[in-house]
């Protein structure tokens, strides 16, 4: 029955049967990550891959909460997001409750950009809270404030300022347009 004889067999056969049983139930633990896709795609999209890599993993059942650290990237589709440690709450079986990404948080879709030292995504509220230092890119056009908040169903954004750091926006001038405007007035 062992693959080795004697107490050192024993102890192996032990030690893979403890693993597997692990790893199982880690199954049922990290499932719920795999639903991860943020609601924000249709029905036939939501279907796609989302890849989850980093140094480490802790899954605790009792607390419904898997945590990634060192070196998180969460990939899906035209969807990518960096950090140093991202924690997934859940609720029943598999239903996300809260994602909280904190640390060097860079979000990339399309050719907008994210950047920000904390982002919590609410799956309830359908909401993604961008706060420390957070800054967003779409080409050259950028905005930055204390908080910024996204509403993802309403297609709907707040930028919060207060007395330290006012809401900054900067929005360059598309290419072409100064100068169409110049031909238009000569």
């Amino acid at each position: 029955m062992y693959l080795f004889n004697g107490k050192l067999g024993k102890i192996l056969y032990l030690r893979m049967l403890v693993l597997s049983i692990t790893a199982f139930c880690m199954l049922d633990i990290v499932n719920p990550v795999l639903a991860i896709p943020l609601d924000s795609m249709s029905e036939g999209e939501a279907t796609d891959l989302t890849k989850i890599t980093a140094d480490r993993m802790d899954a605790v059942k009792r607390d419904k909460l898997v945590k990634f650290q060192g070196n998180v990237i969460v990939t899906q589709k035209d969807f990518t997001m960096y950090s140093n440690e991202l924690f997934v709450y859940y609720s029943g079986e598999q239903d996300i409750k809260e994602i909280i990404a904190i640390g060097n948080v860079r979000i990339i879709q399309d050719n907008r950009t994210a950047k920000s030292g904390k982002a919590v995504y609410k799956r309830t509220e359908r909401t993604l809270i961008l706060t420390d230092n957070p800054v967003v890119k779409q080409g050259k056009d950028t905005v930055s404030g204390v908080r910024i908040i996204f509403y993802l169903d309403q297609d709907k954004s707040i930028v919060e300022g207060d007395e330290d750091q006012r809401v900054n926006v900067v929005i360059y001038p598309k290419e072409g347009s100064s100068k169409e405007k110049q031909q238009e007035r000569e």
